[in-house]
């Protein structure tokens, strides 16, 4: 049975969109949150900054599962459901990674959790991550960690959900009648 709704939080090893090295996944049912995290190798070395930022080595990557064996675990959990990121990079990540590995890409809905955040609480001065944790007075320790990101971001929608009084998907989609492309 497929989640409500879910959150992707994917980390990559460097510059490359493909460099998926550590993803997060929250599987969000009625208001329970269940997060999983797991290690990828993206057969590409970690950059300094990424793997300082992570706490990652790149010895900690080898022998990981690639993108595409993630993939065929993870794709049919959330068959035909709504996937949120918190900004436009996970959805972006996970189109490089299924061009370079030349698998198709999951028939998820992308939704921009950024977007929901703006028609909940318009007027905020910035709706990254650790903004809306702090406006919302969540716990963010172990930013970057995804599987800590995917639970905030699972937070911070079911926040908006009572907030509005509506579903995720009623939200979302009255903020992108009222804002093209987003």
């Amino acid at each position: 049975m497929s989640p409500r709704f879910a959150v992707i939080d994917i980390e990559k090893a460097n510059g490359n969109p493909a460099s998926i090295c550590w993803v997060g996944i929250a599987y969000v049912n009625g208001d329970e949150i269940q997060t999983s995290s797991s290690l990828l190798n993206p057969e590409e070395p970690l950059d300094a900054f990424n793997a300082k930022m992570l706490g990652l080595t790149d010895e900690d990557l080898k022998g990981q599962a690639l993108f595409p064996q993630f993939l065929e675990v993870v794709g049919p959990r959330l068959y035909g459901c709504t996937v949120y990121g918190h900004g436009p990079d996970d959805f972006k990540a996970m189109s490089a990674a299924c061009e370079k590995y030349e698998v198709t890409s999951p028939p998820w809905s992308w939704k921009n959790s950024q977007t929901l955040a703006k028609h909940a609480w318009p007027g905020q001065p910035g709706y990254g991550l650790k903004r809306m944790a702090d406006f919302l007075d969540l716990d963010l320790t172990g930013h970057h960690d995804p599987a800590v990101d995917v639970r905030v971001t699972a937070q911070m929608i079911l926040a908006a959900e009572r907030e509005a009084g509506l579903d995720h998907s009623e939200i979302i989609g009255r903020a992108q009648r009222r804002v093209p492309g987003m």
